[in-house]
């Protein structure tokens, strides 16, 4: 008789996948319910003064023009700059990314563009 009864392959995937899945959830899930109350919009007044805000690189399209994400993240930096609750931003990416272009170089490009034309996205 048999210690074990022999498992399907296809069990056993399933088993795996369901491990690895949840693996990989697992940090996403404690980043969420650890800052649960603690995330709020640069608009609101949520804020403690802070010597400097990181503003994070992201994704320049081909022709030069932030993505986004990247757009939204520097408009979040500049916001609080312009609120006096940062002293100064520190814009930080890839110098060169796959295309060659310099993500810090768009972030202080958009930093600097007139406020009307940096708060709404336009592809």
């Amino acid at each position: 008789m048999e210690a074990f009864a022999p498992v399907s392959a296809a069990r056993a995937t399933l088993s795996l996948g369901a491990v690895l899945g949840a693996s990989l959830i697992a940090p996403q899930v404690y980043a969420r319910l650890t800052a649960l109350g603690a995330l709020h919009p640069a608009a609101t007044g949520g804020f403690r003064p802070a010597d400097a805000a990181l503003v994070l690189g992201a994704r320049v399209w081909e022709d030069g023009r932030p993505s986004l994400f990247l757009r939204q993240r520097v408009e979040a930096g500049v916001a609080l700059y312009e609120r006096g609750v940062v002293a100064r931003l520190v814009m930080t990416g890839a110098g060169h990314n796959r295309e060659g272009l310099d993500e810090t170089e768009a972030m202080v490009r958009t930093a600097l563009e007139p406020r009307r034309a940096c708060r709404r996205y336009r592809p």
